[in-house]
């Protein structure tokens, strides 16, 4: 999975490439997607 963050006169600032663990969305802290889940 590909994580964009920090868009700036229409691109990213930082890109991450994730395969497995857990992603928090900065607007909803409180929450943890597992990455295996979205990819299977």
């Amino acid at each position: 999975m590909i994580v964009l963050r920090e868009p700036q006169n229409g691109q990213y600032a930082t890109q991450q490439i994730i395969y497995e663990g857990a992603i928090v969305p900065l607007a909803f802290l409180d929450i943890q997607v597992l990455v295996e889940r979205l990819l299977a």
